[in-house]
């Protein structure tokens, strides 16, 4: 399949680009994920998340970065929403009772052994 693809002319592979959709080119590299980055977030929060399909919670995606330590992601996600994670509000989590959401997260990231998710939290 690949082989077909470099068979054809630059300009052809160049506009076939325009049609492939945003949530498959953010996968393919840094770039176009640092492009569509918004676009993706707000897709999980208003589609995924609460909309039509409500496969999971906004908290549950973020939960599973960190317990993946997907530090990427997560720095992505830390510059967006860290002002409100450090708003004081009480998290419960499994009987436990956090100050604050950011306060869990780091929790979170010390169980789940997420050293960079919570270097990028104590920077």
């Amino acid at each position: 399949m690949y082989n077909y693809i470099n068979n054809l002319s630059y300009d052809l592979v160049y506009n076939i680009y325009d049609y492939i959709p945003y949530n498959v080119l953010l996968v393919l590299n840094k770039t176009y994920y640092n492009i569509y980055y918004n676009e993706h977030i707000n897709y999980i929060k208003n589609t995924i998340c609460k909309g039509k399909y409500k496969l999971f919670t906004y908290d549950t995606y973020i939960h599973k970065i960190i317990k993946k330590d997907m530090f990427f992601l997560f720095n992505k996600l830390y510059s967006l929403e860290h002002k409100r994670w450090e708003r004081k509000y009480k998290y419960k989590y499994k009987n436990k009772v956090f100050k604050k959401y950011i306060d869990f997260l780091k929790y979170l990231s010390i169980k789940n052994k997420s050293q960079k998710c919570l270097i990028i939290m104590n920077e």
